[in-house]
């Protein structure tokens, strides 16, 4: 699994990660991972999983965070 250098907190990325996706009632043929890529500010990025800010209300601690699975990562790369 590839490491996020810890120079990169705080930095917006782009994480590509694979998610575990539910079907019912479907062909076997139709079942599969979906592909996604995540857009935002690393906020925390360890063994168990990668936290990204992807809003933050205006005079306010309080935004939008996106918690990813570490296994469910695939690549990561720097957005800017």
């Amino acid at each position: 699994m590839r490491r996020v250098p810890k120079k990169w907190i705080g930095k917006i990325i782009a994480v590509t990660w694979h998610d575990p996706t539910g079907f019912i009632n479907s062909d076997i043929t139709e079942v599969k991972l979906s592909p996604c890529v995540s857009i935002g500010i690393l906020i925390c990025a360890d063994n168990e999983k990668v936290i990204l800010r992807t809003a933050k209300y205006a005079d306010s601690t309080v935004g939008d965070y996106s918690v990813i699975a570490r296994g469910c990562c695939t690549d990561f790369k720097l957005a800017v």
